[in-house]
């Protein structure tokens, strides 16, 4: 009789092992398929935007921009990019204005960080930003967006605080 419950003990201790094992596994399969999917950049938005100034006389050529939206899609950026085409940039959106800080961490392109505040408006630019470097970068005031261009785009085209980025289709941009 002592065998039997020594036996029983053993089996439901096992039981218990292989329960939770079952629900680990089960838990780590729901994380990894429904929680921490890696950022693909073929997903990413593409919308066509300007800028203008604000006598609107002068404005840039049309830049397509990647939409960075989400966590992942903005934690990741241009990280890892080698090169960036002339007419392309990043277009970072958050929920509401506030100071913005960005780095340079595994980005490898220099690049121009234009801050613009809720209305569009540039509110401050960061001009030849070097790459491969983690020092914070920001201005000082709130900002909603930011969109990143390769080193030497706003000085090319007079981009100054004040002028207007245009989005041709800003729905997608948002949505």
């Amino acid at each position: 009789m002592g065998d039997r419950k020594k036996r029983g003990r053993k089996n439901s201790s096992v039981s218990l092992y292989l329960q939770i094992i079952i629900f680990l596994l089960a838990f780590s399969l729901v994380y990894y398929f429904f929680f921490r999917r890696p950022v693909s950049r073929a997903s990413l938005k593409v919308v066509e935007g300007y800028f203008i100034s604000p006598a609107g006389d002068k404005k840039t050529p049309l830049f397509k921009l990647e939409v960075a939206k989400s966590a992942a899609q903005k934690a990741l950026g241009l990280m890892f990019r080698k090169q960036l085409d002339l007419d392309r940039g990043m277009l970072f959106i958050f929920r509401k204005e506030k100071k913005l800080t960005f780095w340079m961490k595994n980005t490898y392109i220099p690049l121009d960080m234009i801050f613009l505040n809720s209305r569009w408006q540039v509110t401050g630019i960061l001009h030849n930003v070097p790459p491969l470097n983690i020092k914070p970068r920001s201005i000082n005031k709130p900002s909603q967006y930011v969109v990143e261009l390769n080193a030497g785009t706003a000085k090319k085209f007079g981009i100054k605080e004040g002028w207007k980025l245009e989005i041709k289709d800003l729905s997608t941009a948002l949505n």
